[in-house]
């Protein structure tokens, strides 16, 4: 029922009048569904950030972008491969930990 409201792209009430069912019982059960799908604890639906610091470019180098993870300094051209800076960056967090 609650995949069939979701697909219908109905209000609960539109989609319980519809097919004869109490509004309550509706609701009921797409909070029921939700909160069994969302996970234990709020650590596991947190999303860690890394604090970034924009600093002025101090020399003519052909550097496009700096990066700093913990202690390290990362400093890319602006061909860099991002597949690459993703897992350095990656690397340097988890070792900073």
């Amino acid at each position: 029922m609650v995949e069939a409201l979701g697909r219908s792209g109905e209000s609960a009430a539109v989609f319980a009048r519809r097919h004869g069912l109490e509004l309550v019982r509706v609701e009921r059960w797409a909070r029921r569904l939700a909160r069994a799908a969302e996970p234990a604890n709020a650590e596991a639906r947190s999303v860690p950030f890394a604090p970034v610091r924009v600093v002025a470019e101090q020399s003519a180098a052909p550097a496009a972008l700096e990066v700093v993870v913990g202690g390290a300094v990362v400093r890319v051209g602006r061909d860099f491969d991002a597949e690459l800076l993703r897992r350095v960056v990656a690397a340097l967090a988890e070792a900073a930990c």
